[in-house]
């Protein structure tokens, strides 16, 4: 596999992607595009990951997160490096919104007129946490009225197991949301994160949703998983509004 994968499904004028762990700089256990600061490796190697991965886009600049798994939605109007935060929402051009992952999924989000792009952090907190609806909100204030999402690789439903306390406390937000946690021989929940975020992004009016559809911890081989390596690097899924040069 390579070292990143361009996304279509925004249509013209959108610019996406999403990185494996092939292709960078830094050496095991976070070999090798490793793209996250927090993780323990090497920080001159993250740095020329982050580096590589603006000229694969052919971006100046790309604004990351210190994600907290909290639902708190930021707008990006300069090129600020780091937000606290677990969503970007911008209207501005040429600014790239970068979300990281090694498990969780990233969702990648922008309006159908083109006028405004997001990147969402969705652990199962961020999630239970209204994350996503935050997020589209914030791009409604912008003008958003139809938007096209993409869902990335995460951790699937045969590899998430939860305890029980998971599952309420999504239940509390949905019932409908039973559905997606399937008890197993241990008497804990196999839990389909993609599910939930694919259900709310329906239940927002968004149809127009592409899947990767990959499981990071059965694909350690191109991807990076926290829950079953531990000590690992991060992807990292990139959405920009590009100028036309």
């Amino acid at each position: 596999m390579s070292d990143i994968v361009n996304l279509s499904c925004f249509g013209k004028g959108i610019r996406a992607c999403y990185t494996t762990r092939h292709g960078g700089f830094s050496q095991k256990p976070y070999a090798s595009f490793n793209l996250g600061l927090h993780v323990g490796d090497n920080a001159v190697a993250v740095n020329k990951n982050r580096d590589r991965l603006k000229q694969l886009l052919s971006l100046d600049h790309i604004c990351y997160m210190d994600q907290v798994h909290g639902s708190d939605v930021v707008y990006v109007k300069d090129d600020v490096t780091l937000f606290k935060a677990d969503a970007l929402v911008t209207d501005k051009k040429d600014l790239g919104l970068a979300v990281m992952t090694a498990d969780c999924l990233p969702v990648l989000l922008a309006c159908d007129s083109g006028s405004c792009v997001a990147a969402v952090h969705c652990g199962w907190r961020s999630t239970m946490s209204g994350i996503i609806s935050k997020t589209f909100l914030r791009m409604r204030d912008l003008g958003c009225i139809k938007a096209t999402a993409f869902m990335g690789p995460c951790i699937g439903a045969k590899s998430f197991e939860v305890g029980s306390e998971v599952k309420e406390a999504f239940l509390q937000q949905n019932q409908d949301y039973a559905k997606f946690f399937v008890l197993n021989d241990r008497g804990r929940y196999m839990c389909s994160l993609a599910s939930i975020c694919k259900s709310e992004l329906k239940s927002l009016g968004i149809d127009n949703i592409h899947m990767a559809a990959i499981d990071t911890y059965t694909h350690t081989d191109d991807f990076f998983s926290y829950r079953k390596e531990g000590t690992t690097g991060r992807m990292a899924s990139v959405i920009a509004i590009k100028s036309v040069k």
